[in-house]
């Protein structure tokens, strides 16, 4: 608290920050101005009405969540008081007007964004707007930043967007960068190799990095902004806007019960299961693979025998990705499995599959730290746009994890919608600017990611092994293009398009 608020508040005699209070103003067209963190609301006029709206969860959890008051004719609207206005005033005020000044994460109406979900794309939108002065909120339900072996590996493309939000060096601290591709049959014996180097026409790498340290990296660097907050355990059950409306309305289930949270837009970037998606009656179109995946991080010496940083094993049974995630020796090992298997019949099947895939002497000796089932998909929601709702991430689209397009494509999608709201926000770019991230992010995601993807998850199980650099039409390509057009091709530069 503020010294000079406690001060005011204990000179008032409020003993409760969260306190109603009464104060005779003048009736007139004065809009209150606002300390930081704090708002000032227009009460009920009665104490009948006072006491009854009070009662109500909604005001109820106004007043528990309020942390400091200031008294109201401390308030300057522009340059004099209220006080000053009711001295001043040929009209005295007829009867008084209640009011209260609150600190509840019930944000400004008119320059604010709720984002619904504390992963890597929630975060790095998060910190995009925060940065730019926009007052920014993100949800999340869980207790603290999920930690699953999920996506590791970034493309260079992505790997700008972080440039873009001032993280990429804090980034390369933790993370390391991946030079060498490799194709490989069951042996591990080469099929077909792909090199990234930076260079003056290519400046960003292939970064590796758990998914989880990249929220970490983005979550401290949000917290240090002033207009950003992060709370956690906040579960977002229900969604209002009106559809010419100005503000969106988020229903949150919260350690201290049901509230509600307001602002101009609203993201959603929770996921595959989003909630946000549901509520706005959203399609999500596609498929789900009969298939299904296990990522795991292991402690296995792959470097030992000649693996690349990044290594896709190709075979009709056991296709897998294997890539090293950390310079002390972690790798993640996510292959492919037969559907409809409990979470303890894979757990059961690891050995087995562990022992087709992992090169050295048996038996073999390994040191598991994760174990992680999921069923893949190919999914697209039908609008990236409901009114003042925007979707980004999993949330909006979904594509299997062979070739790192999901995460990456997400990340371009944060960067594309913080563009696009600072220019709605900030710089007043009309409203069809919000239509068109919409458009262009998923034409990107259906027309390059989403063929794209599927293209590399088949090219491992369902392809001549024997056959495959000959045959295959990405391989061709690279085979018949000069160095400085294979670059590009990993670089995936295609798949960033300027909004604004």
């Amino acid at each position: 608290m503020h010294m000079r608020t406690e001060r005011d508040r204990k000179r008032n005699n409020i003993s409760d920050p969260g306190q109603l209070y009464l104060a005779h103003v003048v009736e007139s067209e004065y809009r209150p101005s606002t300390t930081r963190g704090a708002r000032l609301r227009r009460g009920p006029r009665s104490d009948t009405d006072l006491q009854r709206r009070a009662q109500s969860p909604f005001y109820d959890s106004i007043i528990r969540e309020t942390l400091c008051v200031r008294p109201i004719n401390k308030f300057r609207n522009n340059h004099h008081s209220i006080e000053d206005d009711w001295l001043l005033s040929s009209n005295r005020p007829l009867h008084p007007v209640y009011y209260y000044a609150s600190t509840a994460p019930r944000m400004s109406s008119t320059q604010s964004v709720i984002v619904v979900g504390a992963g890597p794309v929630g975060l790095l939108v998060g910190l995009r707007l925060a940065k730019a002065n926009i007052r920014t909120i993100i949800l999340e339900a869980l207790p603290v930043v999920e930690n699953s072996p999920r996506a590791a590996v970034y493309h260079p493309v992505a790997v700008q967007e972080l440039d873009r939000a001032g993280i990429l060096q804090d980034c390369r601290k933790i993370g390391m960068a991946s030079g060498q591709l490799t194709w490989r049959h069951i042996s591990g014996e080469p099929i077909f190799e792909m090199g990234r180097e930076v260079s003056t026409d290519e400046l960003y790498e292939n970064l590796i990095l758990g998914q989880h340290e990249l929220a970490g990296v983005i979550l401290d660097h949000f917290k240090r902004c002033e207009a950003g907050e992060v709370l956690f355990q906040h579960r977002v059950v229900g969604i209002e806007q009106e559809e010419d409306g100005d503000v969106v309305t988020a229903t949150v289930e919260t350690p201290e019960g049901v509230k509600k949270f307001t602002a101009s837009y609203l993201i959603g970037a929770d996921g595959g299961r989003s909630a946000v998606r549901q509520f706005c009656n959203v399609t999500f179109d596609g498929f789900t693979w009969p298939q299904q995946i296990v990522a795991t991080n292991v402690v296995y010496p792959f470097d030992k025998y000649g693996y690349s940083t990044g290594n896709n094993i190709c075979h009709k049974d056991h296709y897998a990705v294997i890539a090293k995630i950390s310079k002390s020796g972690l790798w993640r090992v996510s292959y492919g499995e037969v559907g409809g298997l409990s979470t303890e019949e894979l757990r059961e099947r690891l050995p087995m599959k562990y022992d087709a895939l992992m090169p050295g002497p048996r038996p073999l000796e390994y040191d598991l730290k994760m174990f992680s089932p999921y069923k893949i998909h190919q999914r697209c929601a039908n609008t990236f746009r409901i009114g003042r709702v925007l979707l980004a991430g999993d949330a909006a689209h979904l594509c299997n994890p062979f070739g790192g397009l999901g995460l990456t494509g997400g990340l371009l999608d944060a960067g594309a919608l913080g563009d696009t709201l600072i220019a709605r926000i900030n710089n007043n770019y009309p409203d069809s600017i919000l239509d068109k991230y919409s458009q262009v992010r998923r034409d990107i995601f259906l027309k390059l990611v989403d063929p794209t993807s599927q293209a590399n998850l088949r090219r491992l199980f369902d392809s001549d092994p024997d056959t495959l650099r000959e045959t295959d039409p990405f391989f061709k390509s690279l085979l018949d293009a000069d160095g400085k057009q294979k670059e590009k091709s990993r670089g995936l530069g295609m798949l960033r398009v300027e909004i604004v």
